[in-house]
Order: C-alpha cells, then structure tokens, then sequence
C-alpha cells in the first residue's frame, strides 16, 4: 500500500490539467498543476518553515477554542445523548444550544480549510521536483487506489496530523487532516481524479481541446481545471460528461465532441427586471458564441420568466433524451443581462 512518511520529501506528480492564456492572446500554454506522490523515502527531513508552524498553531487554536465553546455549552445549555455504533455515545444539542453551536461550527471548518490551502501551496512551492506518477492512477485502476486511499485516509488520523472538532450534525468529534496530512489527502484525491479519467479513456489530449473551447468562450486569461468525468442520468444514460471549472463558472463537456453542456455560475447573480425582447437577443449571442453549430430557426421556442429572472429556452421536438424529455439549449438571464446558467442538451438526443 501506498504509505507516506515525510511529504516533504517526496516527488511530484501531474494530476491537473489547466491551460493558462495570454491576456494578448498569444498562444495557449499548458501549464502541468503538480502534486506530490505518496511514496516511501529514506530522505532527511526538511525543517518545517515557520510560516507552516505558525499555520498550524492557528489552526489548533481555533479548534481549540471552538471545542471550549462546545463543552461550555454543554455545562450550561441543552443536549441528548445518543448511540453511536461502535464509538462511545455522542450528544445532539437542542434548542438555542443547537444554534450557538452550529453558528460557530460553521465559520471554524471555514477558517480550517483557509489555513490548510495556504500550507498547500507552500508546501507545492517549497517541493518542485521532476514529475512521477502513481501507476495506479496512470493506468485507470481506480477500484484499487480508492481502496488504498480508504485504508490511508482510516490510520491517518493516528498516524499523521489531525485535529479534532465536535461536528453538530452527527453529535461526535470527527478528525480533520490539517498540514502535511491534509497535503497528502488533496494529491491522494488528484490522483483518483486522473484514474477516473484514464478508466473512462479521457486522454490528456482531449483534456486539453475541452480546456481550449472554455479558454475561447470566456476569452480570458484565467485557469482551467479538469475536475472529474461521470454520467449524468437525466442527460444521458451512457454518455459522461467532463467536468471543469474556472475562477467563475463550472463546465460540463461531452468530451467525444468538445461540446459544451452545461455553464453553472459559481456565484449566482441577483435578479433583477429587464426587457424580455433585449435579453432574448442577448441570449441569441450567447448561444452563437458557446456553441456556433446550433440553428434557433429549426427549433421550438419554449421560453419562461419569473420575477428578475428570464430563461430563453429552444427544444428539438423530433429527438428525445434519456428521460423521454425533448434536447434543447436554454440560457438564463437576469434583467442585467448576466448568466444565470447554459444547458445544450441537442449533443446528447437519441
């Protein structure tokens, strides 16, 4: 099994694809995001940087503090014990208690996850080194490696960095990796990722032509990021879709065509009230630009409003998807103008 003992020792591997643009519109670049493969070594250890330390020290205060609050709460406030299967019993709070718990619970996983990114990319800074990839993940198995990553992430907490923080939902305490644990769990993760692909035989090649269509639709100078490839039921029942994102959208791409199927904002704008007939050609635009090869005049006009927000959607009556409903294109708008989301279901139809 694959087993770490000093992260940062160990060598670096391609797990993410992303394509970085020119703000001149030079030619693209690939640019190789690296990880670190969870691999034995004899090496000396290198001496944590201070600014990890004081990363750390951060965050088990924060725990620390959060855990005190928990426990007070506990003294004075309201709570129910509950059966935990082979643990000890945990407790549920109720009430009020429930709800100062989980106020602060909230922003404590917030900062955690913060701190811990910020110890990634040091530690990805610090560790350069020639790529080398996990034969596992090279070669698609990746029943193999989620088990291997299943036994790591279970002694991990033991044998690695952890802390413990008391979750409001399940009643318990449950560890979190934080620091070099925390390291070898995102690239463990990157490594399943680049499985998935290999086992749905996703080359980096059309990886790389998706990354190109949503460099050209967005037409920015931004990262792109292969996420994962699966299916999607109500699309499809045997066609997987790519999955991407941005600094401000998430993708979805039949990758077969490099056609894109779906644009989801990260950060969903307000609504607001415009004018359906300006909206509708900006929607026309919109279409033109993500996906050139769709006719609008051979297809239904379906469109719908509700207050602030406007959906211009286009169906083929003569095909049918999966789930027996009509393929279309539908872009939504608020009054601005601003995209509320892009679904291009045509690719898929029977």
């Amino acid at each position: 099994m694959l087993k770490k003992k000093n992260l940062i020792s160990i060598l670096m591997v391609i797990t993410t694809i992303s394509i970085t643009a020119c703000q001149n519109r030079q030619p693209t670049q690939a640019v190789i995001e690296p990880t670190l493969t969870m691999v034995q070594t004899t090496s000396t250890a290198t001496p944590v940087s201070d600014e990890k330390d004081v990363i750390l020290q951060e965050i088990r205060q924060v725990v620390a503090d959060y855990n005190a609050l928990v426990e007070s709460e506990k003294q004075s406030g309201t709570y129910e014990t509950i059966t935990i299967p082979d643990k000890p019993d945990g407790f549920l709070f109720t009430g009020q208690s429930l709800i100062n718990v989980y106020n602060a619970e909230m922003p404590v996983q917030a900062k955690i996850t913060s701190l811990n990114e910020r110890y990634y990319a040091i530690v990805l800074h610090e560790n350069w080194a020639l790529p080398t990839s996990n034969p596992l993940a090279q070669n698609g198995e990746y029943d193999k490696l989620l088990k291997e990553y299943l036994d790591w992430f279970k002694q991990e907490p033991i044998n690695g960095s952890a802390v413990w923080l008391y979750s409001s939902g399940e009643g318990q305490y449950d560890s979190i990796l934080v620091g070099e644990s925390y390291v070898a769990q995102k690239l463990w993760e990157q490594e399943l990722v680049i499985a998935r692909a290999r086992l749905n035989n996703l080359s980096d090649e059309a990886i790389k032509a998706d990354i190109l269509e949503i460099q050209r639709v967005e037409n920015s100078g931004g990262q792109v990021k292969f996420l994962d490839i699966g299916s999607i039921p109500y699309y499809s029942l045997d066609k997987k879709l790519s999955n991407y994102e941005t600094e401000s959208n998430t993708y979805a791409l039949y990758s077969s065509t490099h056609q894109i199927i779906e644009i989801v904002p990260k950060q969903m704008p307000s609504g607001s009230e415009g004018l359906a007939q300006k909206l509708e050609q900006k929607a026309r635009e919109m279409i033109a630009l993500i996906s050139p090869d769709i006719n609008l005049d051979v297809l239904t006009a379906v469109h719908d409003a509700k207050i602030g927000t406007y959906f211009f959607h286009w169906e083929d009556r003569s095909k049918l998807l999966d789930n027996g409903s009509y393929p279309g294109v539908q872009i939504g708008l608020n009054g601005e103008g601003e995209l509320l989301n892009y679904y291009n279901t045509l690719p898929l139809a029977r």
